[in-house]
């Protein structure tokens, strides 16, 4: 089976590889040896928790957490989360969490992508595993006011999977103790398992 765009066909039942065939960004020695690897998807461990941490402060686009909030999440969540290797770099990561209240729900905390692997579907496609593993109702997440990339990805899920996407509110820019933009909460779902 051939992907239509640069990643070659995955089988999100597995959560273990996404080969590339290129990665623009890299020079062209990367690109070969990415090319002859693989991106291996995995659940986290506490551990990884410290590398979201490093790579939240490295690249920016993402709110800062803690790096104990990080490993925290993946050690509870793990099942709930994805991390995504490429060799010895970290290409990317998912973190999610489920709640007590809204046990048919997974929450989509941060999805991050290096810029190394960005604009080749590696989000998506975690977030696709990460779907296929917990197999949720519904799958929810914040996106702040002007983030067109989240609203885009989130958007094509919900399309891809024939599901509903409500969009409220979420929380308010007076609600935060410091400046911060509206963060909207999107609601996909249900999902047709």
């Amino acid at each position: 089976m051939q992907a239509s765009n640069c990643c070659d066909a995955i089988d999100l039942t597995s959560n273990h590889f996404v080969p590339l065939r290129r990665v623009a960004s890299l020079s062209n020695k990367r690109q070969n040896a990415i090319a002859e690897d693989a991106i291996a998807l995995r659940p986290p461990d506490a551990r990884d928790g410290a590398k979201m941490f490093e790579f939240v402060r490295a690249h920016g686009g993402l709110e800062q957490n803690s790096a104990y909030a990080y490993m925290l999440i993946c050690e509870r969540f793990s099942q709930c989360c994805v991390i995504a290797e490429a060799g010895e770099a970290f290409a990317g990561f998912v973190l999610g969490v489920t709640s007590p209240t809204r046990p048919d729900a997974l929450f989509v905390w941060q999805i991050g992508v290096n810029p190394q692997f960005r604009s080749h579907g590696l989000g998506v496609h975690m977030l696709e595993t990460l779907l296929l593993r917990t197999r949720p109702r519904f799958l929810e997440a914040h996106v702040a006011t002007g983030n067109a990339a989240s609203d885009a990805l989130f958007r094509s899920v919900g399309r891809k999977h024939a599901a509903p996407i409500a969009v409220s509110a979420g929380y308010l820019p007076d609600w935060f103790p410091e400046p911060h933009v509206q963060e909207h909460l999107y609601c996909i779902g249900p999902f047709a398992w």
